[in-house]
């Protein structure tokens, strides 16, 4: 067993569950503000999308937990995901990006450096990407 694969695939899935907090019940206030709120997207309610808001979120919620599951089993060789690993990480990061983004509060910085690593490490390992052409060449 790969042991700093199996890490790599726990923090993937830690880094996907982590965003179950936007749909828990927020802690008694504090000297410092909930960042995990869906009630209210800034950017979806200068679109006038304000109301759909927290269903877009979950949407995005469902995708990324999903989608970083799925990556981690996938690199960990399960069949099925095992071929599509890459494509789910890129995908599932995009998907947090959106997400942390569009809920977007300044404790959240640390989940877009996460997505971002993520995203470069594919990026800069690549290997079906290069099959179809979507890999960084150096």
């Amino acid at each position: 067993m790969n042991i700093p694969l199996v890490l790599v695939a726990l923090f993937l899935i830690a880094h996907g569950l982590i965003h179950v907090y936007f749909v828990t019940p927020a802690p008694p206030p504090g000297p410092v503000k909930w960042p995990f709120q869906l009630d209210h997207s800034r950017l979806l309610a200068a679109l006038g999308l304000d109301r759909f808001a927290r269903p877009i979120g979950i949407g995005l919620l469902i995708l990324t937990v999903g989608g970083f599951a799925t990556t981690a089993l996938g690199l960990l060789g399960v069949p099925l995901f095992h071929e599509w690993w890459e494509i789910l990480a890129l995908a599932s990061a995009a998907v947090s990006f959106l997400m942390l983004v569009l809920f977007w509060n300044l404790m959240l910085v640390f989940g877009i450096v996460i997505d971002a690593v993520i995203v470069v490490a594919v990026l800069w390992n690549p290997s079906p990407l290069q099959t179809w052409g979507l890999a960084v060449t150096r």
